[in-house]
């Protein structure tokens, strides 16, 4: 495969990027006083997409000093012990992922994402050390799940489906 395809799509990127500043600056004032105003966010996202995309094309005009343009076929071994990418294992992610965004709101945030975090990590055959003698496939899970949930649902107030256990929480919270 050639590596210039991620020249082609850097430029791209930087070319997007363009299109959304000048298309930004044809953007009304706003009748409210607003400090960024309504042409903020798209030409702030318009500036970074030129950066990343000019930021891109640099880096890989660099390394073909050193790599050359040309990269192995899909499918070959890019690390020892680690498997290639499949199509195969990246549709069944999407798959697990569209389950999980199913089963969210009926089995709740605390059952649906340990069971998603996972299977994503057996399917990206992740293996580490264990934690506390528990597999890693079964603790970090969890640890996400219980960290994740006290960011958003404590911390910050977000109100994420509880499922089967929603008695369990008006009990809790006393409601």
């Amino acid at each position: 495969m050639d590596r210039r395809i991620d020249v082609a799509l850097a430029l791209g990127v930087t070319a997007l990027g363009i299109f959304i500043i000048v298309f930004a600056q044809s953007i009304g004032r706003s009748p409210v006083p607003d400090p960024i105003g309504p042409r903020g966010i798209p030409t702030g996202l318009g500036t970074a997409f030129v950066l990343g995309g000019i930021a891109l094309v640099a880096r890989r005009v660099v390394r073909w000093r050193h790599e050359g343009t040309y990269v192995d076929p899909e499918g070959s071994q890019d690390d020892a012990g680690v498997p290639p990418g499949s199509a195969r294992r990246a549709l069944t992610i999407w798959l697990c992922a569209a389950i999980y965004v199913v089963l969210l709101p009926v089995v709740g945030y605390l059952i649906a994402t340990p069971l998603f975090v996972a299977a994503t990590l057996r399917l990206l055959h992740f293996k580490r050390q264990p934690i506390l003698r528990v597999p890693a496939i079964v603790s970090y899970p969890i640890l996400y799940t219980v960290i994740s949930y006290a960011v958003f649902a404590t911390l910050l107030g977000i109100r994420l489906p509880v499922g089967p256990l929603r008695d369990v929480f008006l009990m809790l919270t006393g409601r």
